[in-house]
């Protein structure tokens, strides 16, 4: 045997090739990650924007049968795990939330919070310059096999 094993060297060179496909495929698959959880918050807050901007007659006339439709044709995102409307005077009056979601806390403005996988959106309604209250969204964190299946 020669003091320069040629099979090493292609072995040794497979190897290098294998943990730079790796290293490159791990690079796409965050950036995949990313870009989804992007458009994840983007949706979530489109969400409470339209939300904010429909339940403005449903609070002035403290309608409680249209605001839980309005959450429940919100509810049919399955990303969304709860949504809630509050008063201006911060009381709770319409929450729908899929079982193991958190009940929803007053946020303070427009906010958007990000914790972990999950999102809560919060946006005043506003009609004629009169702010009526608040809508809530809060968005499940995905489960593994759904993470799996993007990459």
């Amino acid at each position: 045997m020669s003091a320069r094993d040629p099979t090493r060297g292609r072995i040794a060179f497979l190897w290098i090739g294998a943990l730079v496909l790796v290293l490159a495929s791990m690079g796409l698959a965050l950036r995949e990650e990313a870009l989804h959880q992007a458009a994840t918050l983007q949706q979530a807050e489109a969400q409470t924007d339209v939300l904010a901007g429909s339940v403005g007659a449903a609070l002035s006339f403290n309608d409680a049968e249209a605001m839980r439709q309005y959450l429940g044709a919100l509810m049919r995102n399955p990303q969304v795990a709860a949504a809630a409307i509050y008063g201006e005077d911060g009381r709770r009056l319409a929450l729908l939330a899929r079982p193991g979601a958190d009940a929803p806390a007053m946020l303070s403005g427009a906010e958007t919070l990000r914790s972990g996988e999950r999102v809560v959106v919060a946006r005043p309604v506003v009609e004629q310059g009169t702010q009526l209250g608040f809508v809530y969204i809060q968005t499940t964190p995905e489960g593994l096999s759904a993470f799996i299946g993007r990459q």
